[in-house]
């Protein structure tokens, strides 16, 4: 698991901490149909995968998902098929990589009829 900072989204600032602190009972939910963070790893990780918690379950997960990632914040590459990626509805969700990814900056974008994250998680190598 990797350190992450989470340097912009949907989210106000004082939410952002939700999302990296440890505590599976809050959550960012904006009650819309679409979920977007960007995490910054502070310097080019190798990350085989992504893992999100959502503490109201399957209800509030995400239908499928996009990830694109960047060494210097501006410019991007989708890492995902361009349709998106399906996501079986639960309460973890995880997306890995068939061959690990590296980067310094991630966007999820989750989709959904109103996902909601508890726990963001970043797993390297």
């Amino acid at each position: 698991e990797i350190p992450l900072r989470l340097v912009g989204s949907e989210m106000c600032i004082r939410d952002r901490p939700k999302l990296i602190n440890g505590n599976t009972g809050d959550y960012i939910w904006f009650n819309t149909p679409h979920l977007g963070v960007k995490i910054d790893m502070g310097a080019t990780k190798t990350v085989t995968g992504l893992e999100t918690f959502s503490a109201y379950g399957a209800a509030y997960a995400m239908s499928s998902c996009a990830v694109y990632t960047s060494d210097d914040g501006a410019g991007w590459k989708l890492v995902t098929p361009e349709e998106g990626l399906s996501m079986t509805p639960a309460g973890t969700q995880y997306v890995s990589f068939i061959a690990p990814i590296t980067a310094r900056y991630i966007i999820w974008h989750m989709y959904g009829s109103a996902p909601l994250s508890s726990e963001i998680y970043v797993y390297s190598k």
